[in-house]
């Protein structure tokens, strides 16, 4: 997780929604730059949402496999999704 400004995410987190609607996970910056959290998801279909707070521009983050392989994500798709409190984008993630 990374904020471009370095004073946190400013309100606004990240949430793994599963097929099935639960909030599977979610996350936020709570200050400074930079920060990592983790988590082993099952295979599924999932939202990933982000938002709620101010500052959007300044967040950003990556998405990693357990072998430390960054899984690509468009920011360019997700703005597309993006309004004024969500960005929202389907991802499939596999074991």
């Amino acid at each position: 997780m990374y904020d471009s400004w370095g004073d946190g995410w400013n309100g606004n987190d990240f949430s793994l929604v599963s097929s099935n609607g639960n909030t599977f996970f979610n996350t936020t910056l709570n200050s400074g730059s930079f920060g990592q959290s983790s988590v082993c998801v099952p295979s599924d279909c999932y939202s990933v949402t982000f938002g709620c707070g101010s500052w959007q521009g300044e967040v950003s983050w990556d998405l990693v496999d357990s072998n430390g392989v960054v899984i690509p994500v468009s920011y360019t798709h997700l703005r597309a999704h993006e309004t004024s409190l969500h960005i929202v984008c389907r991802l499939l993630l596999e074991k």
